[in-house]
């Protein structure tokens, strides 16, 4: 900020931050210049030369390990897509680091509804082209074994009814595992305790 002491290394953490920012977006192409002015008193002027470029895009997507779903199948759950007629439109071919986030998310509670409770992406890499337009993601996936419920068993703290907790009881014996119902599960627990006047009631589902 304009008063503060010079110093290049705060200048030189500055261009990085902002290098990665735009790398966040997908835009490596993007460079950031800093040029410094002396000028009289002491006193130094600086300019921030950015040069953005154009938004990578996303040539491929490759998931390795899945056995059980197809790629389709498991693509379709994405927000990003390689490019195609409307990526023009919709700019889902633009690789950006919160939206394969978000993917990753999608796909891992896919599986965690399926009965796969122990799924695992292991590792996502990310490759440029030399010109850094096109980007090819690899994301490697574990799936693990497809689980059942055994049994469902009400623990801790049981300071009402346990049979009528058991009557939002989602989750039953013979059910393939789904993190969706107990989720779902606990919240209603949550409430219904919540409406009987245990405002601080913390349920957790614990596979």
């Amino acid at each position: 900020a304009v008063g503060q002491v010079y110093k290049p290394s705060t200048l030189e953490g500055m261009q990085l931050a902002l290098e990665e920012q735009y790398v966040a977006q997908g835009m490596y192409g993007a460079s950031v210049e800093l040029e410094i002015d002396e000028q009289e008193r002491n006193r130094v002027a600086l300019n921030i030369k950015i040069t953005e470029g154009d938004a990578s895009k996303i040539v491929h997507i490759n998931i390795v390990g899945n056995t059980i779903f197809t790629d389709k199948d498991l693509l379709d759950l994405f927000e990003l897509r390689t490019t195609h007629l409307t990526s023009f439109f919709k700019k889902d071919d633009r690789y950006a680091r919160e939206k394969i986030n978000g993917d990753l998310e999608r796909l891992t509670s896919y599986y965690m509804d399926q009965g796969y409770i122990n799924f695992d992406i292991t590792s996502t890499q990310v490759s440029v082209s030399p010109d850094k337009e096109q980007v090819y993601l690899t994301i490697n996936i574990a799936e693990g074994e497809k689980y059942t419920v055994k049994a469902v068993e009400l623990a801790g703290d049981l300071v009402d009814s346990e049979q009528l907790l058991r009557l939002v009881l989602q989750v039953r014996e013979g059910q393939v595992f789904s993190q969706q119902l107990v989720t779902s599960t606990s919240e209603f627990m949550t409430q219904l305790l919540g409406n009987r006047g245990y405002f601080f009631a913390e349920v957790e589902g614990v596979p």
